[in-house]
């Protein structure tokens, strides 16, 4: 259990849980309900906050996935010249292995994948 109500109301996914620190910090609630837009079910009731929280972790995998995807896109060039790094890399020592791959991924990948196109 997280020890600052704030952050319960901000990380529960319990609708019980939210419901009971909502009637204990009604003033709290209210100021949390911009950051964290389906608190402002708890008063709908257990069901309609319960379904508020099912479609915030639907948008947090969402978002997840399309992160995970921003990822896998910016590794594709790195990917594609793989073959060559390796076989600049057999054969020596690791540290000269190793500045090798940094080199090409600095050349390859790029430093804010969320910005990547």
């Amino acid at each position: 259990m997280l020890p600052d109500v704030r952050d319960q109301l901000l990380h529960s996914r319990s609708a019980r849980d939210l419901i009971a620190l909502a009637a204990a910090q009604p003033d709290l609630l209210r100021a949390m309900v911009p950051v964290r837009p389906a608190l402002q079910h708890v008063a709908s009731g257990l069901d309609d906050l319960r379904m508020a929280l099912e479609r915030e972790r639907f948008a947090a995998m969402d978002a997840d996935q399309r992160r995970l995807e921003t990822f896998v896109m910016a590794t594709a060039a790195f990917e594609r010249r793989w073959p060559e790094i390796e076989q600049r890399c057999a054969g020596l020592p690791l540290r000269q292995a190793h500045a090798i791959v940094v080199e090409s991924a600095a050349q390859c990948l790029p430093m804010a994948p969320a910005t990547a196109s």
